[in-house]
């Protein structure tokens, strides 16, 4: 296999970037132009090679360097949040109507749920003071049977956020569906709003938060409500309702060492550590089927009670030494922090972000709290290949490389082709990290013109919704999240050939915090060749049109094609004009094998040529005329057999006399003949081989190549000047 070397400012400076080289490289003096991701004729103006580079976040590096923290006076850094809600089917998939998902979250204090309630003292609770408890509703659309899905309009949102002792809120999260009457209507919550109500508090002092309970049981309740009609022929099969309730701990909520008590960020899990302590169904119509139509299936749950840091260590080291004004411009960049649960999933790809904040808050910013070890620097590099026959890579193939003298090769790393796509973590010293967890997804299967070139780019193009994310999925097969820990690989189909500009997002994974670290764009560029089966051929032999003569073999050439020749003239002025762009590779192929091919002869403008005999063995010319070259021991010259100034004739049976080898009666002669062409015998641009031998002899000429445009594909510029016979009467050409 290719080993894979770290090239310094190539191919533009600044830039850190992976090549391919031989196996057999010596890595002891690394020279950038021996890089077998280099096409033969390099020009490396024209973009042409094949590399894997990345480009980090300049508030990612600053957020693991220093530690940054997320500002907003000590409030942006709490928050309630629901990372995953998804609602199966529950009954039988009939089509449904009146599809509907309502949450409710107060405490215990405020109202108490025995693990035995029924549906109707549940429904009275939840129902309270105009739905106060009720922070969301999302209605659904008819549906023709299966799951409804996952709850999109709260899945990743702040529900409240901001409620830390000194902040002004709590607030209530922006989002869709969200239901006002749990904030008063107002969007701060302050004062003698509804959370006081909601959230009553058993211990009122010295509280890190406005809404949790430190010290005293106050669980916190979690009420989902679904609701689910058949929707048959003719009017409406009412379903019962179902609410299902899961109970929080609010002790689990905070860190207590002693005395102390710090916040933290809490994951919570249906699968897990949520227990649901209810789940009652009840209001069916009271006939037909009055099963549920849904269920909760997957629920999960993000509480951070951390009270923000300032990012201040001005005066915590000597004021030489602080670097703190270095760092100032990432301050109000900084957002909080970000957990996913066991696995990166789709609802956590639409949260997650480079700038959000460690999960450390006791850990103050600054320069003794710099976070490398734990999230140490990388540089990737992608392993690319076609697949064999169970799917998995082909170790002797690399796309990364050019395989323009080697035949077998070109031919498995052509298109079309599905190919697979895998990442490793290496460092500046050119050895693997193997310590280093990171997810990755592909963003953009080919970035024709390269619009994506750092993650903000990425930030303006990524999805906002679940419905947009699976359609992209689906459509583009792309934001399909993989992980290093089972040497996994992403595929993808090419049906074109030529360079590909795939464009990813690696990001580091500590396993003990469950939070991402260290963000890279990645772009990996990869080389599919044309198929031998697709390469232009002479129309006469079943080919499309060529443009460049498609004849490199060696063969038995008459005439040919001059060195000053238009055809050659025109090959060196497309390659030289500066009209070959980056994703005229194909095209350069072309132009550069004709440029090398030396196996179509020299021009002849005028011959006279009326039939050529190919034999497999040597015959003189007197054993073809049939006639002694030794007479009386005298060498007699084949001239003086003229029949007109000399008494020797030729034998009428001889192959010289005869227009076709297979009138000769010799069955060895006609034997060893493999090829007679007679001109006389043209059909548009091919001879008929008539010693029965199954050849072709295909006419050539001269004409020029002409290239308006980068992209654009060459063509001929002008029609090709084949040979001709001067008259009509005479076979000769």
């Amino acid at each position: 296999m290719e080993k894979k070397l770290i090239i310094i400012d190539e191919p533009n400076i600044g830039d850190v970037s992976v090549y391919n080289f031989d196996e057999n490289y010596n890595t002891e003096s690394i020279n950038y132009y021996d890089s077998i991701g280099l096409p033969l004729n390099n020009d490396k103006f024209q973009n042409k090679d094949l590399y894997t580079k990345s480009v980090g976040s300049d508030v990612n590096n600053a957020i693991i360097k220093r530690n940054l923290k997320a500002q907003g006076g000590g409030g942006s850094s709490n928050f309630i949040r629901i990372d995953s809600l998804y609602v199966s089917a529950y009954a039988s998939p009939k089509p449904t109507k009146n599809n509907r998902v309502e949450g409710y979250l107060f405490s215990e204090e405020d109202a108490y749920i025995t693990p035995g309630i029924g549906y109707s003292a549940l429904k009275s609770i939840v129902g309270a003071d105009s739905f106060r408890r009720r922070f969301f509703v999302q209605n659904f659309s008819n549906l023709n049977g299966g799951d409804l899905g996952n709850v999109t309009h709260v899945e990743g949102k702040n529900i409240l956020f901001n409620f830390s002792a000194a902040a002004d809120g709590p607030e209530f999260g922006d989002f869709d569906g969200r239901n006002t009457g749990f904030s008063g209507g107002d969007e701060y919550l302050g004062g003698n709003g509804p959370f006081t109500e909601n959230f009553p508090l058993k211990d009122e002092g010295g509280l890190s938060t406005k809404i949790f309970d430190e010290n005293i049981n106050n669980a916190i309740y979690l009420v989902i409500r679904l609701r689910g009609d058949e929707d048959p022929w003719i009017g409406t099969d009412v379903r019962k309702r179902k609410y299902q309730v899961y109970k929080i701990d609010n002790l689990e909520l905070f860190n207590v060492q002693g005395n102390e008590v710090s916040g933290k960020i809490s994951y919570f899990d249906s699968e897990t550590n949520l227990p649901k302590i209810v789940d009652v169904e009840g209001d069916g119509g009271g006939y037909g089927d009055e099963k549920p139509a849904w269920t909760v299936t997957d629920l999960k749950i993000s509480i951070s009670t951390i009270d923000a840091i300032p990012n201040n260590w001005a005066g915590e080291v000597d004021e030489i030494l602080s670097d703190e004004e270095n760092y100032v411009q990432f301050f109000e960049s900084v957002q909080p922090t970000y957990f996913i649960s066991n696995f990166l999933s789709d609802v956590d790809l639409l949260s997650i972000n480079f700038d959000r904040q460690l999960s450390n808050n006791t850990n103050p910013p600054g320069p003794d709290d710099n976070q490398d070890s734990i999230y140490p620097n990388f540089i990737p590099k992608t392993i690319v290949s076609t697949l064999d026959t169970d799917n998995n890579l082909k170790t002797e193939i690399d796309l990364q490389s050019y395989y323009e003298n080697d035949l077998q090769k070109s031919l498995i790393a052509s298109a079309p082709a599905t190919i697979g796509l895998s990442f490793k973590a290496m460092s500046e010293n050119n050895f693997d990290i193997d310590t280093i967890k990171f997810y990755y997804f592909v963003i953009d299967w080919n970035d024709i013109e390269d619009k994506i070139k750092t993650l903000d780019d990425w930030l303006k193009i990524r999805p906002s919704e679940l419905q947009d994310l699976q359609i992209l999925k689906d459509t583009e097969n792309i934001y399909k999240i993989f992980s290093n820990e089972n040497n996994e690989f992403v595929t993808n189909t090419y049906t074109t050939p030529g360079i590909k500009n795939i464009k990813s997002i690696m990001i580091s994974f500590d396993e003990t915090t469950r939070q991402l670290g260290r963000w890279k764009l990645v772009t990996t560029k990869i080389f599919l060749d044309i198929p031998i089966n697709q390469y232009p051929d002479f129309g006469e032999l079943g080919g499309t049109n060529y443009t460049t003569l498609p004849w490199p073999y060696t063969t038995a050439i008459i005439g040919g094609i001059d060195k000053d020749s238009k055809y050659y003239q025109s090959i060196l002025n497309t390659l030289g004009g500066g009209k070959i762009g980056d994703t005229d590779i194909i095209d350069e192929k072309f132009l550069i094998n004709a440029r090398e091919n030396n196996e179509l002869g020299s021009s002849i403008e005028k011959l006279d040529l009326e039939q050529c005999r190919y034999f497999n063995k040597q015959y003189s010319i007197y054993e073809l005329l049939n006639i002694e070259a030794v007479q009386d021991n005298q060498l007699i010259s084949y001239n003086e057999y003229n029949g007109e100034t000399s008494d020797r004739t030729f034998p009428m049976e001889s192959s010289i006399g005869q227009i076709f080898i297979n009138d000769n009666q010799d069955m060895e002669l006609k034997k060893n003949c493999k090829m007679e062409i007679n001109t006389s015998k043209l059909t548009n641009n091919s001879i008929y081989d008539s010693s029965g031998n199954s050849n072709k002899g295909l006419l050539i000429g001269d004409y020029k190549i002409k290239k308006n445009r980068k992209g654009e594909p060459m063509r001929r510029d002008t029609f090709i000047k084949v040979p001709k016979k001067t008259r009509k009467n005479d076979g000769a050409m």
